[in-house]
């Protein structure tokens, strides 16, 4: 099937496929394009009123929560309250999984759910469901955000993607159809072999899309292919890297090989777009309207600006199946600033990884991905790299390396870890010629065996 010239798509394609699907996308990208400039406090009574009426529902019609209320001795309009809200306890992958059929919705919001379900790449799997309005307000963020990018829901877009159940859904009929109607074709991250990206450079030149979205290492490994070939692909104007941490070499080495701005966006499969890079890069903006985010010390207080804390996600319009105080497992920076946008949309400074990939040290410590990425790559040679967790004092370093390595950078290394997580730290080195990624096709820089955060 060929894929139409963009006024086709924007013009006929685009607004017709949703008219007949009567799915409310349409309305819900008008409304989004315009509560972005909103203020602030606009912003953030939109926001309070969405979570008051979720939080009346899930106490009148979702079974979990009915009791859960109860037997705290909780109302829905005492929670309000920012303090009586911190006593909801946060929901886990672990608890849906033991209560799914009680997160459901009664009635016919209940019965009108899309079974959805992460991949358990990185920890336990999920099987969750969403219900019309949040599909709806989802892919109505979508559009939002890729505007921010300089694409438009019309023009060409490629995906370098690794998410089996997204490449399922390519292959019947609904999946060929959704990619004409929208300008996209999808490549397998899975295949990152020298022949397979010669092959990705055909088919994008062939295709000259105008954004390309992908994983960070998979985009940063075809990257470094297309400069050493010096091979151009001088269509695509804007990069979108996702589902993973994107590093700053990444970025740089990304932007060389594509000559063109790279934004970084945070999702997941349970929320879709949580925050996004805008034309500014000034941080993240979140998309308050769709979701209520928490970032929160170790006892659940909330940290302070410039402070990392764990992330809580509420999701505002999925009222099929609740998800309240969500603990998604991830680690950001709170921000209390504005962008030079303009958009009232609040900033997270930044994201910094998984919680459960966060180094514990012998000396107190805890580190992030941030200093294995500088400490590693400043020796000559060091192409990637994975740090391994295997106990509290025991760290395993694995390296594919080029012939600039020198194998004496080993001491130099060895002290700069030592210098930031003590000296008890034991370090062995493993020389390999390929770093394993996850099922999706996702690399883990840092990779925690330890059961506690």
């Amino acid at each position: 099937m060929q894929s139409p010239i963009p006024w086709v798509v924007s013009k006929v394609a685009f607004p017709i496929y949703h008219w007949i699907k009567r799915d409310g996308v349409l309305r819900a990208i008008s409304e989004l394009e315009s509560s972005q400039w909103k203020s602030p406090q606009e912003l953030y009574s939109l926001q309070a009123e969405k979570l008051v009426r979720l939080l009346e529902h899930c106490e009148r019609n979702v079974p979990y929560y009915s009791r859960l209320f109860a037997d705290l001795g909780l109302k829905a309009s005492d929670l309000v309250d920012y303090r009586k809200f911190t006593e909801i306890p946060p929901l886990t992958k672990t608890l849906i999984n033991a209560h799914r059929d009680s997160l459901c919705a009664s009635g016919s919001l209940g019965k009108d759910l899309v079974r959805n379900t992460t991949s358990g790449s990185t920890g336990e799997s999920l099987v969750f469901f969403n219900d019309r309005e949040s599909i709806r307000q989802r892919q109505a963020v979508v559009v939002r955000n890729q505007k921010w990018v300089g694409a438009l829901y019309s023009d060409r877009e490629a995906r370098l993607w690794g998410a089996q159940m997204d490449l399922d859904k390519l292959l019947d009929w609904r999946g060929r159809l959704h990619g004409f109607i929208h300008n996209t074709i999808q490549l397998s991250s899975y295949e990152m072999s020298n022949g397979s990206m010669e092959k990705y450079a055909e088919i994008l030149n062939r295709f000259r899309p105008k954004l390309l979205i992908s994983y960070p290492s998979p985009l940063a490994l075809f990257a470094r292919f297309l400069i050493e070939r010096d091979i151009r692909i001088p269509s695509i104007r804007s990069i979108i890297t996702s589902a993973e941490m994107l590093h700053g070499w990444q970025r740089e080495v990304i932007v060389e090989a594509f000559a063109c701005p790279v934004f970084d966006r945070y999702g997941c499969r349970e929320f879709g777009n949580i925050a996004h890079e805008c034309e500014q890069h000034e941080g993240y903006h979140v998309n308050v309207e769709r979701v209520f985010l928490e970032i929160l010390d170790d006892n659940g207080m909330p940290v302070e600006p410039g402070q990392t804390g764990k992330l809580y996600v509420t999701d505002l319009d999925n009222r099929g199946f609740p998800f309240l105080r969500y603990e998604i497992g991830d680690l950001a920076v709170a921000s209390n600033r504005l962008c030079s946008c303009g958009r009232g949309l609040p900033l997270i400074e930044k994201f910094e990884g998984r919680s459960f990939d966060i180094i514990r040290c012998p000396n107190g410590n805890r580190v992030a991905g941030t200093f294995w990425t500088i400490c590693l790559r400043r020796f000559d040679g060091v192409v990637r790299f994975q740090v391994v967790q295997e106990a509290l004092d025991a760290l395993l370093i694995r390296l594919v390396v080029d012939d600039m390595y020198k194998k004496s950078s080993e001491a130099q290394i060895t002290a700069a870890i030592r210098a930031k997580c003590g000296v008890e730290m034991r370090i062995r080195y493993e020389y390999v010629d390929r770093i394993e990624t996850t099922r999706n096709g996702k690399e883990r820089i840092v990779l925690s065996r330890l059961q506690e955060v």
